[in-house]
């Protein structure tokens, strides 16, 4: 608006989806500055009073992300709120950042709360990220950052900063912009029409934010609505077949905990409800769901408690397969669980419930029933569709059930019968369209149409299939596409369909476009496989699956795709609030970041002069590194020993063992608040403490939530030093040359004078500082996730998650002694729009980090455990030059095993670890690799490579030297040692032959052996010390007992075994109250140190018992 019709301002009401909307207030042009900051903002003055006491109770703001700058240890922990907010100081200088962490340090509430040093001005937040801020302006000075900077990382809607200004305290407030907008319903609202109102989703160039487990996630996904989602997880009980089914609450635009409800599975049919298109729906402040199973109603829940506040005794109840009411359904052969959940949409103040045969129209403010409607003539009622134009409702009406129902496994769907049309308030029938028992899993409506059809991805029964447009005035088909066996192109995209402008978008494999009222083709594109998730639209794009944008009004039309990550098989992806929330994948077909993962499209800035990356400490000195070789006979001085990590030491251990001490580094968190029970909650954590590394009369380890690295006397266990970083600590340091060299979260590289702690340097290895929350504490975008590699004497650090994310992966090599940059290589991958007009066309480019799979090239490379491996550095799918830091490129394969690439075309060691495999891209994960992968991750992770054999052998674990290994192998079952000789490997059978193995030995016995009552354990730590081999366990039941196992983030009983390496015969059992963290064991000086789940580190030395 040009300055003669005056500047507008925004006063703030909130609709019904959580969002501000505006009332028009017209200013004139000498108001412009003055109504800019107040369509931004709005100010509530209050009295003169300290932060840590009204902040909270001054902004409304008690739970999330709070970052207090310049403030003191006293004001960050009052401000914890019994761990519902996750607090962040900023510090101008080292002595005030150790003041804070001392404070914190001495509340226990370290992890929870935490303390960073800050330049000043800029924030170094992801936009929309932070709920509260505290600051006093006029104590920070020219450190103060600027009202629009402060703004920009608010989170809109709820985001509030506390502010002293000009002598007083006052609100400053970030409404929710007019172009983001939610996702409340499966299909977006009760259309079924899946393209929402957002106007700021844009292709993605980064991480928001990452949580939860690598789980295989309720395909019914997630509802955003207020600038939150819900969605539903099963996680297991204490026996197997004991589920419990939690409703999560989390910030969407941080990902941290605000509550979780849990429903437990009561009988054997007794699930409690899950499954895509079941009732969940988020609209204003209610979630209406079912919490139960059998017979359970619908209810209201509060989002902003979690309280139930209202039950629809006038909707229908749930039943499940085997209960009385499925009996109709079992004897006309329907199969699938689903029929009995039901499905819910809600529009315009009413809930629609179908269950079974039935049809509930319910007001949801009040609980009556408005109508309702039984279909004697049909056994099911599903896929209620509003047609908000002329207030009708249509509904699906099933006798049979499909022969593929769920298309693929990813859309329910049954054949139909007909279709019913409704009026929305009073139910009279209006109409009903014969279906004749043809296959539908969607009906969708727009523009006056209703499109129903079937989405079987691997091509439909002939009997099964209908595609076709009802005309919703008469109840008359359009048009109808029939089936043929020749496939059309559309034919193979047939999964979701977007109505927008007189077109109909339906998409899978690709993209066909139509004339809505007459079903003709107008454009058709075929990508590569993406009939795996569900496909989306907002205002700008249609986004399809593995993470496809379209820009369908562009001319020509076309497309990009950011492999970043991608959402489960079924649901995918929700884009929201301008960015895209993937549910957890378990997918093989590229190397994603996993998790519950959340990306925007925020610019990647210009990286910070390699000058403004070193900071000097107290210890630091510019001496030439002395002359030490990790991997001495007498020391662990690296994370499994060695550059190449393979956990294997000639310093030999005592026949027998006994404790020599223990000493408690840090007890598990509690999981007392929401916060520290969502650390526990994730594959990522395997303990309070990491694996310890020992040398120079020291045994340190890495202390995780409370960001930590603490070292004890390798022969007393008494404590010499701790020292606290800006970030999490997941993966032990590095002990070189009188270091202790470690890489943390928050993006730096950090060097300790060994003997007292006191810091060398630091190094950020990020680009820039840019923080995020992950796993509900705040990191850099580019985490160091693996310990720091010393090779050939250079220290090696890789920051980053994945070439697609920020920019990339950034690796370094720096001078151990001095922190100077030796190379530095960024493994960078920057998609680019591609051409779509033509029928056959391929988004991606070739490049050095993906390979071709499916159609798309795939990537393969994410940050993980570095090793050494000859002439190169090696971590997940990428192979660096050690000189120089050149990204190797494998040559296409010649003549070698399917699958095995370029893998073994260069120069290697004898013996390697090949981690995140893409020999086995069935097993690629992306997971912090200190225990690789977590200890309950399915299947076995890691591969143990022999390049003479040109085979792989999967593992748990393994220790190698030379051409001798051994392997543990089980992760699933029981534990099994083999030893093998890498020089009389049989190729053909090293991954399957038990008579490959010098010797093989099933640690617990063979199953039909057990007595009853024997403890059985699952392994996850390998080592080899001299002539002994040592393996961990962690107690997972007993022999012929149905005792239920520990929980997976209980404290449990654990073991450590040893056996000679030459035989294989078992030398002792040790049996512990902790169980060993994974891969949580080391060998120095004729001593065993182990790291247990207690957060203990224990030291066994020789039995001097006679």
């Amino acid at each position: 608006m040009g300055n003669d019709q005056g500047r507008q301002c925004v006063r703030q009401q909130e609709d019904g989806r959580g969002r501000m909307r505006c009332q028009r207030v017209v200013f004139g042009p000498h108001l412009a500055l003055a109504a800019t900051l107040a369509m931004l903002c709005s100010h509530a003055a209050t009295r003169d009073q300290a932060p840590s006491h009204e902040a909270a109770a001054g902004t409304g703001v008690g739970a999330g992300l709070c970052v207090i700058l310049g403030g003191d240890g006293a004001q960050a922990v009052a401000l914890c709120n019994g761990g519902r907010m996750l607090v962040h100081a900023l510090s101008l200088d080292e002595a005030a950042c150790e003041a804070v962490r001392r404070h914190i340090a001495e509340a226990g509430l370290y992890g929870l709360v935490s303390a960073a040093l800050w330049r000043g001005a800029r924030l170094p937040y992801a936009d929309n990220l932070v709920n509260l801020l505290v600051a006093d302006c006029a104590a920070l000075g020219q450190a103060a950052p600027a009202e629009a900077e402060i703004l920009r990382v608010l989170v809109p809607g709820r985001g509030a900063a506390w502010l002293k200004r000009k002598g007083k305290w006052d609100t400053l407030r970030k409404p929710m912009p007019e172009s983001l907008d939610g996702w409340e319903q499966y299909w977006y609202d009760a259309t079924g029409n899946p393209i929402s109102r957002d106007e700021a989703v844009r292709p993605s160039t980064g991480l928001q934010w990452i949580t939860g487990s690598q789980e295989i996630a309720d395909d019914n996904g997630y509802r955003l609505s207020g600038g939150r989602l819900v969605y539903k997880r099963r996680k297991s009980g204490v026996r197997r077949d004991d589920p419990t089914v939690q409703l999560v609450c989390r910030d969407a635009f941080n990902g941290l905990p605000c509550w979780t409800r849990e429903t437990v599975r009561t009988g054997h049919f007794n699930t409690p409800v899950m499954g895509k298109l079941t009732p969940l729906v988020f609209t204003g402040n209610r979630v209406y769901t079912v919490l139960g199973a059998e017979g359970q109603p619908l209810v209201a829940i509060d989002a902003d408690t979690g309280e139930t506040l209202r039950t629809y005794d006038q909707a229908g109840t749930t039943f499940t397969r085997g209960s009385p009411r499925s009996e109709p359904l079992r004897k006309a052969k329907f199969f699938s669980d689903n029929y009995g959940k039901g499905n819910l949409v809600f529009h315009d103040g009413l809930l629609i419930h179908t269950v079974g045969n039935e049809l509930f129209v319910v007001d949801a403010a009040t609980g009556a029933r408005k109508w309702h409607f039984r279909g004697d003539d049909y056994l099911l009622i599903q896929k209620p569709t509003v047609n908000p134009d002329d207030a009708e409702l249509y509904a699906v009406g099933c006798n049979r059930e499909a022969q593929r129902s769920w298309g693929g496994g990813r859309n329910p769907g049954q054949l139909a019968a007909a279709v019913l049309a409704f009026d929305l308030r009073s139910g009279a029938r209006k109409w009903t369209a014969a279906i004749d028992d043809r296959h539908i899993t969607h009906a969708v409506y727009g523009e006056r149409t209703l499109v129903v059809y079937s989405a079987q991805d691997n091509g439909p029964r002939e009997e099964e299939w209908i595609f076709g447009a009802i005309d919703t005035q008469s109840g008359r088909f359009l048009w109808r596409h029939p089936w043929t066996r020749e496939k059309q192109l559309w034919q193979m995209q047939r999964r979701e369909a977007v109505i927008r402008g007189g077109k109909l978008y339906l998409m899978s494999h690709g993209l066909s476009v139509f004339d809505l009222k007459s079903g003709e083709a107008i454009r058709h594109f075929v990508g590569g496989n993406t009939r795996c998730e569900t496909s989306k639209a907002t205002a700008n794009y249609l986004l399809m699956a593995f993470s496809q944008f379209i820009d369908y009004k562009a001319e020509p039309p076309r497309a990009i795709r950011v492999a970043l990550s991608r959402g489960s098989c079924g649901s995918g992806f929700f884009p929201a609030y301008g960015m895209v929330h993937y549910l957890p994948n378990m997918c093989n077909c590229d190397n994603w970041v996993r998790f519950h993962v959340t990306a925007s499209s925020e610019p990647v800035r210009e990286p910070l002069p390699d000058a403004q990356r070193l900071v000097r400490g107290s210890a630091y000195s510019d001496r030439a590194t002395r002359d030490a070789k990790p991997g001495t006979a007498a020391q662990w001085p690296m994370f499994l020993h060695g550059p190449q990590r393979g956990a294997w030491t000639p310093s030999a251990l005592p026949a027998r063992l006994t404790q020599a001490w223990t000493s408690v580094v840090q007890p598990p968190p509690r999981p007392d608040g929401p916060l520290a029970a969502d650390w526990l909650d994730t594959n990522d954590y395997i303990g309070p403490v990491s694996a310890p590394v020992v040398a120079d009369g020291l045994a340190v380890v890495a202390v995780r939530e409370q960001h930590r690295i603490e070292a004890r006397d390798a022969v007393t266990g008494t404590k010499r030093w701790s020292f606290t970083a800006g970030g999490r600590v997941v993966t032990p340091p590095t002990l070189y040359g009188g270091l202790c060299i470690f890489g943390c979260r928050d993006g730096w590289v950090y060097a300790l004078q060994a003997s007292t702690g006191q810091l060398a340097w630091r190094f950020l290895a990020a680009p820039y500082e840019r923080h995020i929350v992950a796993f509900s504490q705040v990191e850099s975008s580019w985490p160091l996730l693996g310990s720091v590699l010393i090779h050939d004497g250079l220290a090696i650090a890789v920051a980053g998650y994945h070439p697609m994310a920020n920019g990339g992966i950034h690796v370094w090599a720096l001078e151990p002694q001095t922190g100077a940059v030796k190379w530095h290589t960024t493994l960078s991958r920057t998609p680019q729009w591609a051409d779509i007009s033509q029928p056959r066309a391929r988004i991606d480019q070739p490049h050095p980090t993906a390979r071709g799979v499916g159609g798309f090239e795939a990537n393969f490379v994410v940050n993980n455990l570095a090793y050494g491996d000859g002439a190169y550095i090696r971590f997940s799918g990428a192979a660096l030059s050690a000189a120089s830091g050149e990204l190797f490129v494998p040559p296409a394969p010649k003549g070698k095993p399917k699958g095995l690439g370029g893998l073994y075309d260069m120069e290697a060691a004898p013996m390697r670890l090949l981690i995140n495999s893409d020999k086995y891209p069935q097993f690629r994960r992306h997971y912090s690799t200190e225990g690789y992968f977590g200890p309950y991750a399915s299947g076995s992770q890691m591969f143990a490579v022999f390049p003479e054999a040109k085979e792989a052998i999967p593992c748990v674990g393994c220790a190698f030297a030379g051409t001798d290994a051994v392997v543990l192998q089980g992760n699933k079952g029981e534990g099994v040692l083999r030893r093998y000789d890498t020089r009389k490997l049989d190729s053909r059978d090293a991954a399957r032959s038990d008579d490959t193995p010098a010797w093989s030995r099933v640690i617990d016995g063979d199953f039909r052996a057990q007595q009853k009552g024997q403890k059985l354990y699952h392994y996850s730590s390998l080592i080899v010390a001299g002539d002994t081999v040592v393996v961990g366990g962690r107690i997972k039941g007993r022999a012929h007992q149905p005792d239920p196992a520990p929980g997976m983030r209980d404290v449990a009983e654990g073991v450590i075994r040893t056996f000679e390496l030459r035989t294989g015969a078992p030398r002792q059992n040790v049996e512990l109250d902790a169980a060993p963290v994974v891969s949580g064991l080391a060998a120095a000086g004729g001593r065993l140190y182990v790291a247990c789940e207690d957060g203990s580190l224990r030291c066994f030395a020789a039995d001097e018992v006679p």
